[in-house]
């Protein structure tokens, strides 16, 4: 059941990280007196350091998911050497 709860967890940080930068985003195309060519680059670099923290926190997910699904088979083969026994 914990590890339930862990990747809740990191759906509900992936969820506000993007909701973050697209608020982020908005609230800096409005405030910011700035050229086009000046926000599109701002923009640029805010969606590749988005995109970075999103493939580093899935690469953390699916890894903690292998590690829970090589444990549950590690168990599963123990409890059905156990049954034969």
């Amino acid at each position: 059941m914990r590890y339930s709860g862990e990747t809740n967890s990191s759906s509900m940080f992936l969820l506000g990280a993007i909701a973050g930068a697209v608020v982020g985003a908005g609230v800096a195309l409005l405030v910011a007196p700035k050229s086009g060519a000046e926000t599109r680059e701002d923009l640029t670099n805010g969606y590749a350091s988005l995109r970075d923290t999103v493939a580093k926190r899935y690469k953390e997910v699916a890894d903690r998911a292998s590690a829970a699904l090589d444990s549950l088979e590690e168990k599963s083969e123990e409890l059905a050497n156990q049954a034969h026994a």
